[in-house]
């Protein structure tokens, strides 16, 4: 939990990505969900929300983790957002900022494709985020029983690099319950047990 002093009302026009991609389709989900509650629980349930952030180069906010969080406030008009302080790395340079986020695992620099990124290729907005169709398969994945969250970082799309080879893209945007029955048989077998949160047997 954070202290009273480590939180901090931010802009959601001035918060930053510390991600390349993310799954839309989590966004939509976040939205439904929210969009079910009333006026009064609905305001609680996003007023609830402090997701981790560091102060990098030039006063600016970055967000660790809860991008999906964020977009999808964007999309409903709210205008900022309280977020835990994690650090302080204002001092720091720009380049020896990414390289601390990279070491600390505070960072995912890698494309809608899986393939790293150079640290610049991270968007300024979270408008401009790329969507993975596999980190959407990998929340499936897990909500079906497919994998255990166990808080590694990234884990989703760890996940979603292992499904990229698993099950054939073409199948899943023509027929995603298919291509989540696929997921799962992949998901538990041996091949995929060194993953985060695997479900499968060793026999």
């Amino acid at each position: 939990m954070y202290s009273a002093s480590d939180l901090k009302t931010v802009s959601l026009d001035e918060l930053r990505p510390t991600q390349i991609s993310l799954g839309l389709d989590a966004v939509a989900t976040k939205r439904r969900k929210w969009s079910a509650l009333a006026g009064d629980e609905r305001r609680a349930a996003i007023e609830d929300i402090f997701p981790p952030a560091v102060r990098g180069p030039s006063g600016k906010y970055f967000l660790l983790d809860g991008h999906h969080t964020a977009l999808a406030l964007i999309q409903e008009k709210v205008d900022r957002v309280r977020v835990g302080i994690a650090e302080d790395l204002s001092r720091l340079g720009e380049e020896d900022f990414w390289v601390f986020l990279d070491h600390r695992s505070w960072l995912h620099c890698y494309d809608a494709e899986g393939r790293r990124r150079p640290f610049d290729a991270i968007p300024q907005r979270f408008e401009d985020m790329q969507d993975d169709v596999y980190r959407t398969l990998a929340s499936r994945l897990q909500a079906a029983g497919g994998f255990a969250k166990v808080g590694t970082p990234f884990e989703e799309f760890l996940w979603a690099n292992f499904l990229r080879r698993a099950v054939d893209r073409e199948l899943l945007e023509s027929e995603p319950e298919k291509a989540l029955e696929e997921a799962l048989r992949a998901a538990y077998s041996r091949s995929a047990s060194y993953l985060p949160g695997w479900c499968g047997r060793l026999v």
